[in-house]
């Protein structure tokens, strides 16, 4: 019955076929468990877009300059963190490997001169500590940002 939910539960938030096309849908995690009368009316935040949006739960999504690494605490939505890098130097190849909590994601290259897509780097549910990391491979220098939803003071 569990995994039965489980299904339901990611066709609702996503639909199907959508799962990892940018089309997610953060919803607070209120919601998600209030059974299945409130499945049927989950908000349509949009996560992929470039704006500053709000979610049910009055949490914000924030874009936050970091250098090298960045503690902080999501709000208690379901959403993922994502982050984005640009390469200021003039190599044409600027590789770079994240790290959310210890996990490590594939190798991605900084564009030069412009920010790369958002790149997601970790799924949650509910409120979470993250410890974000990047490592660069080689002799380059990058800003990066990372997108998540932070709770409303």
């Amino acid at each position: 019955m569990h995994m039965l939910y489980c299904f339901i539960l990611s066709l609702v938030l996503v639909g199907p076929g959508e799962w990892n096309s940018g089309k997610e849908k953060a919803v607070s995690l209120e919601t998600v468990t209030k059974g299945t009368e409130a499945l049927a009316v989950l908000p349509e935040t949009d996560v992929s877009n470039d704006t500053l949006t709000n979610n049910v739960a009055s949490d914000k999504q924030v874009i936050e300059d970091y250098v090298g690494s960045k503690r902080f605490t999501t709000a208690n939505v379901v959403a993922k963190v994502e982050v984005r890098i640009r390469n200021h130097g003039m190599a044409l190849a600027c590789p770079v490997l994240f790290y959310a909590n210890g996990k490590a994601s594939s190798l991605y290259n900084a564009p030069m001169g412009t920010w790369s897509e958002w790149i997601p780097v970790l799924n949650h549910i509910g409120k979470v500590d993250v410890k974000l990391e990047n490592k660069v491979k080689g002799n380059c220098k990058i800003s990066s940002q990372v997108r998540y939803y932070k709770e409303a003071k």
